[in-house]
Parts: structure tokens; sequence; C-alpha cells
């Protein structure tokens, strides 16, 4: 089995965005592991079908194996079922085959790119068993070596040095067991603006799905590359150039900060958001790269094996682990490498939609700083929707006083376009109805700065309230809490809270933000509570 390399990405790229990666995984589905590469459904009386290689990517030569009911020589049809209700199978247009004297045949044809696509053969009356395929997808990740960092030059790095030669590397097969296609053409590319990409070079992919870009040399600044996986049409295959995400490099004078000691130095394997169909992609830009908020103290990014008490991927202080609120149905788990909060489980298992659940950071909290994530929604049943919550709270229960020193980074009744911002003091409340847009489409950034004189919020790097007020919280440490906030009464909509990363900044020599609307002053009646 491949071991998955650690890979790497400027630290200013990591700040940009993380990707919502892998495929969705409907809620209360166990983690299965590898994923499935195919699945037989027989029927009394159908023949064989399978199909070679097991793992395979959408466009690749397969082998189609099998035998039909009845012997004799006939010409058969290929025929796919999309496996949704009310579908009927549908005849593979351009396809013609025959079987052997003894009703087995053997053809050639490509793979689909569609996740769970039935298949059958058919001749007349003669059919074979229905083969579910799971084709994998293709993937391209890229990471820079350089031996002033590394020592070897082997190792990967999130930074590198102006002026001095370095590699990048591109893992062509990221996931173990993805087919690996040697030879296929790689294309380097640098960004110039957002339609235009210039060649930097060119390679060839190895036995081990690697390819690499050597003797490469930038000034300072951030550049932006990419690699285009070139068309395999050879061997039969019909498969399509494909781009890997834009990587961000970091290029500075001098060596910069090391690694943090003990974690995996891994790339942002993406600039922008991917998500289920219809999902809306979101600028991504975030309020830490446009407003230079530097290192994170703690950077949440669940792209690897972590559980909720595993500490942040890296960070200057990479310490922390999350805590579960469940005050009725739901739980707190990762999901496809994000950060989730689920009001239940869909399937027969499950105890319905009820209550509040909640996820809240302990360990790395700061009085004043800057804090950032990612935020959307999956809903998947009708009824009342969830109040979806992203605070900062005092990390210390002594601290909490009924939320009289809560600040709201964003509060939306999930499906709703609109949200609240908002901070408490005592009595005094202060909020802002802002357009933040229906989070089930999109996934924005929503961040907040808190320092000693106000308090600004952000949304996709734009302020979008400002609270000129001195010490707010009243300087007690603040931390991340993630809320879906619902009913214990009645059965609410089956809904999933979402966090792609989640991060930590303090406050370095870059300024405030002291420009955006205003907030409406109240006064705070809440009780105590979630």
């Amino acid at each position: 089995m491949r071991t998955r390399r650690p890979t790497s990405l400027a630290a200013v790229a990591a700040l940009v965005t993380t990707a919502w990666a892998g495929a969705l995984v409907a809620p209360g589905s166990p983690a299965t592991g590898s994923p499935p590469t195919a699945r037989v459904e027989r029927a009394a009386g159908s023949g064989t079908l399978a199909v070679s290689p097991t793992r395979f990517v959408g466009g690749q030569s397969l082998t189609w194996t099998g035998r039909l009911p009845h012997g004799g020589v006939r010409t058969i049809t290929l025929q796919r079922f999309l496996n949704r209700p009310g579908d009927t199978w549908i005849d593979v247009q351009d396809f013609s085959a025959r079987t052997n004297a003894d009703g087995s045949f053997s053809f050639h044809y490509p793979a689909p790119d569609m996740i769970d696509i039935g298949f059958r053969v058919k001749s007349g009356r003669y059919v074979t068993e229905k083969l579910d395929l799971f084709p994998d997808q293709q993937d391209v990740v890229l990471w820079a070596e350089q031996p002033l960092l590394s020592g070897s030059g082997r190792a990967p790095t999130q930074r590198v040095v102006a002026g001095l030669p370095f590699t990048i590397v591109a893992d062509t097969a990221p996931v173990a067991g993805m087919p690996v296609f040697a030879g296929r053409v790689l294309t380097l590319q640098r960004r110039v603006d957002p339609t235009t990409w210039v060649p930097v070079g060119v390679s060839v992919v190895d036995r081990s799905g690697l390819g690499r870009f050597l003797d490469l040399t930038q000034v300072i600044g951030n550049p932006v590359y990419r690699v285009i996986e070139g068309d395999v049409t050879t061997g039969r295959n019909q498969i399509g150039w494909y781009p890997s995400f834009p990587t961000y490099l970091d290029v500075a004078s001098t060596r910069g900060r090391p690694a943090v000691p003990g974690t995996s130095a891994r790339p942002d394997r993406t600039t922008h958001d991917v998500g289920s169909p219809g999902h809306v992609q979101r600028a991504a830009t975030t309020a830490a790269l446009r407003w230079r908020w530097g290192y994170p103290i703690f950077d949440f990014d669940w792209t690897s094996g972590e559980s909720l008490t595993s500490r942040p991927w890296r960070g200057s202080r990479p310490r922390g682990e999350w805590t579960e609120f469940l005050g009725g149905t739901g739980r707190v788990a990762k999901r496809s490498g994000q950060l989730g909060v689920w009001s239940g489980r869909t399937d027969r298992y499950g105890s319905g939609n009820r209550g509040t659940t909640a996820t809240t950071l302990h360990g790395n909290a700061q009085s004043y700083g800057r804090w950032e994530l990612k935020l959307r929604t999956v809903t998947r049943t009708g009824g009342p929707r969830y109040l979806v919550r992203v605070q900062l709270v005092p990390e210390r229960a002594r601290d909490y006083d009924c939320g009289t020193h809560n600040i709201t980074i964003a509060e939306v009744r999930q499906g709703e376009g609109d949200a609240l911002i908002g901070a408490t003091k005592g009595r005094t409340r202060w909020s802002r109805t802002i357009r933040l847009g229906n989070i089930e489409n999109s996934a924005p950034s929503v961040g907040v700065e808190l320092m000693d004189d106000h308090v600004t919020w952000f949304v996709d790097s734009q302020p979008v309230g400002v609270l000129k007020a001195r010490k707010v919280t009243g300087g007690v440490p603040m931390t991340l809490r993630l809320s879906l906030v619902g009913s214990d009464d009645h059965e609410m909509a089956n809904t999933t809270l979402l966090s792609d990363w989640q991060r930590g900044f303090p406050l370095n020599r870059s300024p405030g933000v002291l420009h955006g609307p205003s907030l409406t002053r109240s006064t705070h009646t809440s009780s105590c509570g979630a």
C-alpha cells in the first residue's frame, strides 16, 4: 500500500482556504475506509459481469468480462442505470460486441466518471447481473522541496528562499490504490490573473505517480502555481486533462519560520470550495490574507486522521481540542475533511433531530486576537430549521456570566440568507443584520477581530460591522464555539453544520480594521444557556 506523503504549502497559502474535500457522506453513515469500486446485484437467471482493473478513474479503459445465462453467439448491448427513483435501463450508444459460442464475452469500454452507476449486458431476453461502479476521482497535489530548508532537499517545505533553486512535486495519485498513468504529461503553470496562466515547465508522471519540476527560482512574493495533467488517450483510454488546485508559495528572502516540531507540513489542496451539486463557489480571499493577520496560533484543517481531541496541524501554539455539548439527538464528528456538528441520524437507527448540539475549542484561548473559519450547512429533511450559531465565548466557565461577554460571529436560521452579528457587555447588546447568503449553497469565511478598543466582523474578507467600544469582553480569555440550536420538544429538520477549517491569529503588527457599518445598541436580556 502506498503511504500518503506529507505535503506542504506556503503559510500564506494556507490562510486562503482549504478544500471541502472528498465525496459527501450522508449523516449517520459510518466511515467505510477505502471506497467501494464495484457492487454486484444478482437476480435469478442472470449472467455474470465484472470489470478490470478494479480501481479506475472516469474515462479509463476497462476490460468487461462475463457470460450470458445461455450459450450461443449473439450481439450484445451494454446498458446503464443511473440508480435514481424512476430511472430505466438505457442502451449505451455506439457500442457493439458479440458473445462467444458458450455465451461468454470480453470487450473494452471506458469507465464512467459518475459514482454508483449500474451496468449490465443484454441480448434479447438474456441479461447479466447489475454491476454498480464507483470510480476514483482524479486528483493532483503539489508541494515544494528546497535543499536549504530541508537539508536533504527531499522534505516538503512551506516556504522557499528567493533566488535559490527549488522543486515542485506533483502527486497524481495522492490516495492509496489510485491508478497511476506513467508517462502522462504534466504542465506546470503560474497564475498571472484569475483567467491567465503561463506555462513554466513540463514533466511526466513516473511509476510511483509523481512528477517533478526541477531548478525553479522565484523572486520574493506569493506566486500561485498549478499543474495540468494532460489527456490520456493511449491504450484505449479516454481520460481528459485535469487541473490541480492553485497552490500558493511563500517566497521569502530568508529561511523564515520553521515547521512546528512534531507536525507534518501539508499543502492546502484547494483555493476554493468544492461542495455537493448546486453548491455555489465563493471567493477564496479571507480576512487573514487580505488584512495580513500573519502566521496562525492554531489552524485546524481536518484533512488527515484527526479526532476532536487531536491538536491542530500547525500554528505557533499548536494545541487545543474540541469538546462536545450534546443536548439532544446530535453529535460532533469529523466528516470528509470538515468539522461537523450533526443534529441527528437520518437512518432507521436515528432518534430524530432535537435539542442543541455544539462544540467548543478548549486549550488555546486568547483575550484579544483574531479568529476565522469556514461555514456551511447541509439539510436533508423538512421541519423547523435549526439556528446556526458561531460565537466567541469565554473559555473558563467562571467567566461565562450568562453570555454577558459573548461575541456572535454569525447567527443564521438555517436556510435563510440573513445573519445576525453582535456583542454583549453586561446589560448592553450591540447587533446588526447582514446578508450572508444561503449557506446551503455557499461556504463563506466568517471572522472577527477583537481588540481592546473595537470589534470588527468579516465575511469573505469584507468588514461587515464595526463596534468601537473599549474592553467589550472584559479581557477574559475567549474561544470558538459552533452550535446547532434546536428545540427539545419538537422534531427539527435534519441538519449538519460544517466548518472546513478554524483558525486563530494573534494581534500582530497589522493595524486593526476600523471602517465598516455600525451596530445598533439595545438591552441584553438573554438568560443562561448554551
